[in-house]
């Protein structure tokens, strides 16, 4: 918008009889104040304003936005709805009317929606052609249907979606270049890694069917270029710096079971619980003869089996050693080269601020990161084959650990949920968290006593949440204790998080029950 545009703006609605003003950066303070102060007075209906008050203004009885410039950048797209966001008493919503935003076909509100919503580009075609089902308590969201299709139509065009159009894209970009990366593909095309992932595709197949060179291909490449496409939930940088650390080698870190020590100890109760062998404390790393890769911790250890099964889900026989999957895959030098490419785009892209698990330090989860199913059997079981321990049901006891280990799904309107398994699980505030047991668990059981009981005997309670069932991972909400609960078959307990919801996930996980 420019200044001349602000001005005529607000003279022709002086014209129509609605008192309006412009503004812009050579306007005295005194005038913007003036400005600002008329219109929350109602002295002035409308402000038209020229890069100003995009951020830092608080009016918060400001009900209606006019977006009269091109604008696709998401943050100030956010700025800029924030001016209309505020609460005040009277105000029932804020309208936002978009004049713009399909004036031209790289005006992507894939961005801009997705800045307010988060998700890929088919997540949110379906959040917006449902309505937006998933929002904060509180907080209504509509389209009218003019609206919704040209968003959708906005969505669905944003990118090339055929492969082959991608192919043709990334070729074109190719040309005059000593190599394109993975990051500089996303980044010049606006895709996302999920446009790159999606239909069990690759990286590499992309710069294969491009053209662009790439390794010679390993005996397994088939099914490792595809599990590639597993990992882009990893958001925190101790996976993602180790792991870089382990494919930029160009020998396989050792492979073989830090060995474990300690006698029995019981819980009080044994009834209660038969207690598994102490883990050793922490181990060093073990002093490398010459040539050999030193013995990992523990800690290590688990990461490299947490990568190693994600990638092998596909790769036979199921039953292979560690050490062989991990020889595999150092066979697969395209294989690692992309994984590398890939974890270099995944340190961007974390949102959220993760710590350690310091009650468990040879456990290496973030608590507010994102785990699939596999990465956290590989995390709490300890093994020397390439995949964990299966794990489908909701509950897992992981006697190694003492730890019991829930997995559950807010959202239980899709999937395969029998009306006995849709629990209502979902957070009471920052802190507290309602979770229903299985259906079969009594009150006075071993299982529910344990429970109840976990912090006298020693034991913990780790709970994993995921919005919705196809979402592969689940946000580690960290160690639990008790505080009560009401009935039985299923047991409704009320669990304390040690460590509170971030604000986002608190409110998400809250809306799924709203």
């Amino acid at each position: 918008m420019t200044i001349a545009h602000a001005r005529f703006m607000a003279r022709v609605f002086n014209e129509a009889g609605i008192p309006s003003v412009a503004v812009w950066a050579d306007t005295p303070d005194e005038e913007r104040r003036a400005a600002l102060t008329d219109l929350a007075s109602r002295k002035v209906n409308v402000v038209f304003s020229v890069d100003l008050f995009n951020e830092g203004v608080d009016v918060p009885v400001v009900d209606t936005l006019l977006l009269l410039r091109p604008t696709d950048s998401p943050t100030l797209f956010l700025q800029q709805l924030g001016r209309g966001l505020r609460r005040a008493d009277g105000k029932t919503a804020c309208t936002v009317l978009d004049f713009v935003g399909h004036h031209r076909k790289e005006f992507r509100f894939d961005r801009r929606f997705g800045a307010l919503l988060g998700g890929t580009r088919k997540e949110l075609a379906e959040r917006i052609q449902q309505g937006f089902p998933i929002l904060p308590a509180g907080c209504h969201m509509e389209l009218d249907p003019v609206a919704m299709d040209i968003v959708l139509r906005s969505i669905k065009e944003a990118v090339p979606s055929k492969w082959r159009a991608k192919v043709a894209e990334l070729r074109q970009m190719a040309q005059g270049r000593e190599s394109v990366s993975l990051a500089q593909y996303l980044e010049e095309t606006g895709s996302d890694l999920e446009d790159v992932y999606s239909n069990g595709r690759s990286w590499s197949d992309l710069r294969a069917d491009a053209g662009l060179p790439v390794h010679a291909d390993g005996p397994a490449e088939k099914q490792l270029r595809r599990a590639c496409g597993r990992l882009l939930h990893i958001d925190d940088m101790e996976r993602i710096e180790t792991y870089r650390r382990f494919l930029t080698d160009s020998a396989p870190p050792s492979s073989s079971l830090p060995s474990l020590r300690g006698g029995q100890r019981l819980a009080s109760d044994e009834a209660i619980s038969q207690r598994a062998d102490d883990l050793s404390p922490p181990l060093s790393v073990t002093p490398a003869k010459a040539g050999v890769h030193p013995q990992l911790s523990l800690h290590d250890h688990r990461l490299l089996r947490m990568l190693i099964s994600s990638l092998m889900t596909e790769v036979k026989p199921r039953d292979m050693p560690l050490a062989d999957a991990t020889t595999l895959l150092w066979s697969h030098p395209q294989i690692r080269s992309e994984l590398t490419e890939l974890l270099d785009v995944l340190a961007t892209r974390i949102n959220h601020l993760v710590q350690p698990l310091t009650t468990h330090p040879d456990i290496p989860l973030q608590f507010h990161a994102r785990y699939t199913r596999t990465e956290i059997m590989a995390a709490f079981v300890p093994g020397n084959t390439a995949r964990a321990h299966p794990w489908r049901e909701g509950v897992h006891w992981a006697k190694d650990e003492h730890a019991d280990l829930f997995a559950f799904t807010l959202d239980k309107t899709s999937g395969h949920f029998s009306p006995t398994t849709r629990y209502r699980d979902y957070a009471i505030s920052r802190d507290l968290i309602h979770w229903e047991s299985q259906s079969t668990t009594r009150a006075d059981s071993k299982t529910g006593l344990r429970y109840q009981s976990h912090a006298a005997l020693g034991t913990s309670v780790m709970i994993f949440a995921r919005h919705r069932t196809d979402d592969r991972a689940f946000w580690f909400l960290g160690p639990a204790t008790y505080v009560s609960h009401q009935g039985e078959r299923p047991m409704a307990v009320t669990w304390r998080l040690k460590h509170q919801l971030p604000g986002d996930l608190f409110e998400s996980f809250a809306a799924a029950v709203a």
